[in-house]
């Protein structure tokens, strides 16, 4: 089919296909998207989520008008592009490590538009139905493929809007991506059929019925999702718990690496401290490996042989007079290291610790077959952090800590997230169907330095106040520290007294922990990602039906289907 003919028509289109797209309309159609998803999210993002809401419509049009091959080169590269441009604060760590992500992201687009172009010609249902199928269950898969990176969802860019994103207790932030992707997919239809007409009465009007049933079912499922936040936030109430004090050192990453450093960096998080307990708080907590050193199980220590590690610990502990959550690197027995959060009672005796599970590729660990040629290489030359990498933790700790001034009280049962932690959905459910009151996020995003990454990093922590109904506590070293009810607003956030800044500012905040009362399991806790599973499942399976079809015709000559 040459590129000017017109395209066969589908069963139940809703209007005929025009003229295909010239490579320049196509390439402006699919930057469109790729920017209005930019837009979308911070530091852009608006409180009620536009441009969100039409950002897959020129996507989905160019889809339509054009052939296969074009669709799928422009859409891969046009997405590296907005993978880069999406993750620019990774530039910060490496360039290498910015590309790759992108490179990564870029395959998700590729196979949306040309899977989504497949299920539109094959079956023709309303894009308010085969939208949100496919992207949703992309998002899925991109939520454990090669490690997972849930970044970017569709849902994600509603975080500020409280009402439309309660229904994440139900199926977790893919609630809010299919309604986002089913709102898009019925503008599609609708603006297509406005431009479009179809030449025919009888197909004019069933292409206005079936975009008309779309657009009342998209409608009233808004409506009801709508209703069902205000409703829930009218519910879930909020008491307040032990107080805690969460201290943002500011230490920039360039200082962190710097052993001959440790005795600084300790010193100030200690000051923080102090000042901290002089208002009473029943826990003091510290950001990601903030607790310089190495921990082996019975001594803290450091490269630096001037600074005793282990008597500051002990004597602080007997100043602040009150427990410690930090974050600090453990060495077990036979010489592994973890990224850990320890809790130190008021004597200084560690009482309970918790290894990070869900490691980050390359930043944390290295795959044996990557491993390998780097032992050879002196240490200087290596590329990796931590040499080799570290371990990862094998269970899920609860800590549980005892209000000072209410002896009687029942103890605060929480669950440590550390670093990206927070941002894996499975890791949250699981401590809260283990009845934790509360979960505690400690990061260092001192790697991204004032980028937009922090604003980005912290809506994984709103949606998992949500989903779990628990408040999520956010210590991070540079920013953003803030604490977050269960019902997905944050209620405090440290800030400058002076500038007003939240990131690269040392402080304290200061906060008593919103319980939600009562505190059960929601439905997304229950019953997990068991619906995207199957939704997933359904997708592949309809993906390979209508390719098979169109392969079969298209060995047929019957038509040009993947022109």
């Amino acid at each position: 089919m040459s590129p000017g003919s017109p395209q066969p028509s589908r069963a139940g289109d809703p209007a005929p296909s025009p003229r295909q797209l010239r490579s320049r309309h196509l390439l402006l159609l699919l930057a469109l998207s790729f920017a209005l998803l930019s837009l979308s999210f911070p530091p852009y993002v608006r409180s009620d989520g536009f441009p969100i809401w039409v950002a897959l419509v020129p996507m989905l049009f160019a889809a339509r008008l054009t052939d296969y091959r074009r669709l799928a080169l422009a859409s891969w590269l046009l997405g590296w592009v907005a993978g880069a441009v999406s993750v620019l604060w990774l530039r910060h760590v490496s360039f290498a490590a910015l590309l790759s992500l992108a490179f990564y992201l870029s395959f998700y687009p590729l196979v949306f538009v040309t899977g989504w172009k497949l299920l539109d010609r094959r079956f023709g249902w309303p894009a308010a139905l085969s939208v949100p199928l496919l992207w949703v269950s992309l998002e899925y898969v991109r939520s454990f493929l090669l490690t997972g990176f849930p970044w970017f969802y569709l849902g994600h860019s509603l975080y500020q809007n409280l009402p439309l994103i309660q229904i994440a207790d139900l199926a977790g932030a893919y609630a809010v991506s299919v309604l986002v992707a089913a709102v898009n997919g019925v503008a599609a239809d609708a603006l297509w059929l406005l431009l479009f007409r179809s030449s025919k009465e009888e197909g004019r009007r069933r292409a206005l019925k079936k975009v008309v049933a779309s657009a009342v079912a998209v409608a009233l499922a808004v409506a009801a999702t709508g209703l069902y936040g205000y409703v829930r936030l009218g519910r879930v109430r909020v008491i307040g718990g032990p107080k805690v004090a969460l201290i943002q050192g500011n230490i920039p990453q360039s200082l962190k690496f710097k052993p001959m450093e440790s005795q600084k960096i300790f010193s100030i998080h200690q000051e923080l401290s102090l000042r901290a307990a002089s208002e009473d708080p029943d826990l003091i907590i510290w950001p990601e490996t903030m607790l310089p050193g190495v921990f082996d199980g019975s001594y803290f220590m450091t490269l630096d042989r001037s600074f005793d590690l282990d008597s500051s610990v002990r004597q602080m502990m007997a100043e602040l007079d009150r427990p410690l959550l930090a974050g600090v690197r453990t060495e077990s027995a036979l010489g592994d290291q973890f990224n850990s959060a320890l809790l130190l009672d008021a004597s200084g005796r560690v009482v309970a610790t918790y290894s990070k599970a869900h490691l980050v590729p390359f930043g944390e660990f290295v795959p044996r077959i990557v491993r390998a040629p780097l032992e050879w290489l002196p240490e200087k030359l290596n590329p990796i952090p931590y040499r080799f990498g570290l371990e990862a933790g094998r269970t899920q700790t609860i800590f549980e800590l005892r209000p000072r001034n209410r002896p009687e009280a029942k103890p605060l049962r929480f669950g440590v997230l550390i670093c990206y932690e927070d941002i894996m959905p499975y890791l949250a459910r699981g401590l809260a169907r283990r009845g934790v009151d509360c979960l505690v996020n400690i990061t260092n995003d001192g790697w991204f330095k004032d980028s937009s990454e922090l604003d980005q990093h912290v809506i994984g922590s709103v949606f998992r106040a949500v989903e779990t109904r628990r408040p999520v506590l956010r210590v991070a070293n540079t920013g953003i520290t803030s604490i977050i009810s269960p019902r997905g607003e944050e209620v405090a956030r440290l800030r400058d007294p002076v500038s007003g800044e939240d990131r690269e500012v040392p402080g304290f905040l200061l906060w008593e922990v919103p319980l939600s009362q009562p505190r059960g399991q929601t439905i997304y806790v229950q019953w997990g990602d068991r619906p995207l599973q199957v939704a997933a499942a359904a997708a592949l399976l309809l993906l390979v039906f209508a390719a098979e079809g169109a392969w079969r015709e298209r060995k047929t000559a019957k038509s040009g289907f993947f022109d």
